[in-house]
Formats: C-alpha cells, sequence, structure tokens
C-alpha cells in the first residue's frame, strides 16, 4: 500500500530558503585564500555551476553562531572582542575592474580592484592589541591541525594584519582560535606576520610546533591577479593545481565542466617522448612506479592481517578485546547501493551520468 502523507518536510524547507541566497558574484576576497584559481575563474566568467543542494549558506550561517557562542564565552571570561566585522582594504589587484560593489557591513561602496575584507575582531590583553580570527572545523580537519598547519587560514589572517596597518592600527599578530564544531574542543594558533617581508610565523599552542611562510601575501595577491588575467576575453584558463581525484575536485561546483575536455586535451598533446630517467618527469615516474609497488605490498600485508585476525576471533568466539599496545573490535556496518533492477530504464538512463577521468598508466621497460 502507499503510503502518502502531508507532514511538511523542514528539511526541504530548509533547502529552498538556503538556495535562494546561494549565489555570490566573484570579487577578489580575503577569504579565497588557497582557493583554486580555475575555479575562481569560472565564477568570475559567470560559469553556471553545479546544482547544489542548498548547503553552503546554512554552513556560514551555522559558522556565525559558532563565532557567536564563542564570543559570549570569552567576554564571560573577562575577554572582550571589539570592532568585529570591522572592513579592511588589503591591496589592489591589478588587472581587475574597478567597477564598485556596495559592501553591507561598511556601508559605502568599494572598488572592484580593491581585495578587501572583514575581521572576525580585535582582543586587547591590556598590553597590545591582537587580530581576532575564529574558525569552525568538523573532526577531520581539526584532528589535521596536528599534522599541518591550515595555510590558507594563516593567509587570511596575514592579509588582515596588513589591512589594519593600512588602517592605521600597530597590529603585527594575530589569535587564531580554531573550535571541533563536533565536541566544541579549542585549539589556538599563534601568528606573527611581518608585512615588510611577507613572513609568517606560526605556532600552534598546544604541542609548540612552529613553521615559517613566505610570500604569504603576495601569493593571495597573485591567486586574484590570475585571475584577473585569466578572465579577460581569449585567455587561457589557469592550469588545474588540483588531482581529479582529490576532494578539492569532488566538491568542486565546476568540476564537470573543468574536466570536460579532457579526452580531447590529452588526445592533442604528441607522443612517443622519449625522456632521461634523470628529468624532473623521469624521477617522478620512477617515484610513481615505487610508490605503487609499495603500496601493493602493503595491500597484500594488511589483506593477510585481516585474515588472520577475522580467523582467529572466530576460533575464540570473541568481538572485542585488549593488547598490551591496541584495542581492537569487530565493527559490523551496512552498505547502501542501487538495486538498479527496481528502477524504470527510463529513470535510470537520465539519472546515469558519465565523466572521463584520467589514469597514468606505467609499463617497466
Amino acid at each position: 500500500m502507499e503510503i502518502t502523507s502531508n507532514r511538511p518536510k523542514l528539511n526541504q524547507v530548509i533547502q529552498s530558503v538556503a538556495r535562494t541566497g546561494q549565489k555570490k558574484k566573484y570579487r577578489p576576497r580575503v577569504s579565497n585564500a588557497g582557493a583554486c584559481p580555475r575555479a575562481l575563474t569560472y565564477q568570475a566568467l559567470g560559469v553556471e555551476g553545479r546544482g547544489e543542494v542548498g548547503r553552503m549558506p546554512v554552513l556560514l550561517s551555522d559558522g556565525n553562531l559558532h563565532e557567536d557562542s564563542t564570543i559570549t564565552w570569552l567576554e564571560q571570561g573577562g575577554t572582550n572582542v571589539i570592532m568585529r566585522q570591522y572592513g579592511l582594504d588589503v591591496a589592489v589587484i591589478e588587472g581587475e575592474p574597478i567597477d564598485p560593489w556596495f559592501c553591507d557591513l561598511c556601508n559605502k561602496e568599494i572598488a572592484g580592484n580593491i581585495l578587501h575584507g572583514h575581521i572576525d575582531g580585535v582582543v586587547d590583553d591590556g598590553e597590545r592589541y591582537y587580530l581576532f580570527e575564529h574558525k569552525g572545523l568538523g573532526d577531520f580537519g581539526f584532528e589535521n591541525l596536528d599534522r599541518e598547519f591550515p595555510k590558507g587560514y594563516i593567509t587570511q589572517c596575514s592579509a588582515y594584519i596588513k589591512g589594519l596597518q593600512n588602517a592605521g592600527f600597530d597590529i603585527t599578530s594575530a589569535l587564531l582560535l580554531v573550535k571541533n564544531k563536533n565536541n566544541s574542543e579549542y585549539r589556538q594558533i599563534y601568528i606573527e606576520y611581518d608585512s615588510e617581508s611577507d613572513i609568517a610565523r606560526a605556532e600552534n599552542e598546544w604541542s609548540g610546533l612552529v613553521d615559517i611562510f613566505s610570500d604569504v601575501l603576495k601569493g593571495l595577491v597573485d591567486l586574484h591577479q590570475t585571475v584577473a588575467t585569466s578572465r579577460a576575453p581569449g585567455a587561457n584558463l589557469p592550469d588545474r593545481p588540483f588531482d581529479q581525484e582529490s576532494f578539492q575536485c569532488e566538491y568542486c561546483a565546476y568540476s564537470a565542466t573543468c574536466w570536460a575536455g579532457l579526452r580531447a586535451e590529452v588526445s592533442s598533446r604528441s607522443t612517443g617522448n622519449v625522456l632521461s630517467r634523470t628529468s624532473d618527469l623521469g624521477q617522478a615516474i620512477r617515484q610513481l612506479a615505487d610508490a605503487r609497488e609499495e603500496k601493493r605490498q602493503v595491500a597484500e600485508k594488511e589483506k593477510e592481517a585481516k585474515r588472520k585476525i577475522n580467523l582467529l576471533m572466530a576460533e575464540q568466539n570473541i568481538r572485542s578485546g585488549e593488547t598490551q599496545d591496541y584495542k581492537f573490535w569487530l565493527a559490523p556496518f551496512d552498505k547502501k547501493y542501487l538495486d538498479e533492477s527496481a528502477i524504470p530504464v527510463d529513470v535510470l538512463e537520465v539519472a546515469r551520468k558519465s565523466m572521463t577521468f584520467m589514469s597514468i598508466k606505467l609499463k617497466k621497460l
């Protein structure tokens, strides 16, 4: 029996509202730090991206709520965050159209070639001022802070420090506070930026790890100048900086457009080139071959270890336990899949899509 319901579908209500405010025009933004220049060029050219489900505006709204909550807690502890959403002009982007746009937060027009942004705030500890920046991450991004610094965030902070200096403020450092949105754990990264040398020093304050970043603002300005050059009539698109199977491409709204001409692009290249094994490409080919062999050996070891573990746990009739080194347990899970035989052929044909991917084939000589 078919079941129908007039119950309101609240998830669809939210998605519908979010979609209406989802599209935004390209302009040089400090928050574009670390973005793909090719994707930004598509946006600047007005290319229609892949249809979204209305998540981005909701994510941004959630981020604002997390920030507000954090600042409320800070204020309860006696730390005030001032100059919230203060607008800053950071740099001029050569070649970018100067047609102005109206900034609602600053309540004024901003020239189109100005790299403009808004800070989360400034913290005064009684002795000096610090730029305050707040970011919220999920578990994966938060745990990745142990492995590497978030270069895009460090670039943003450095650019905002430069903007504050342009506005006459004597501020040279930032407190980047990162919140795990899943469990409300916080981590702080201290950043010092020297605008003369364009060098940033970052220190994560939970482990003491330090790193130095050069040409920080230059990289952000170059990113937007690449877009300005590439959006000009007759200009070529920027090279693709990410692998087709990277998470950046997987979640990019322009991924299908970006890789659509891949087959023809590859077919137009020359063949049969003989290169020295010591050339950059020759060394990269050897690196890939070695990596694939290591991966094959590791996969075989993992497969054999899993087989032994399943066999021994079944023999001992246990589903969990621990050694001196590890806890272990069995975790059954369900994997969903589509039964294509249950889908009408005409519907299946409309829903089935294809995309060309590129693999690198190797043959030992």
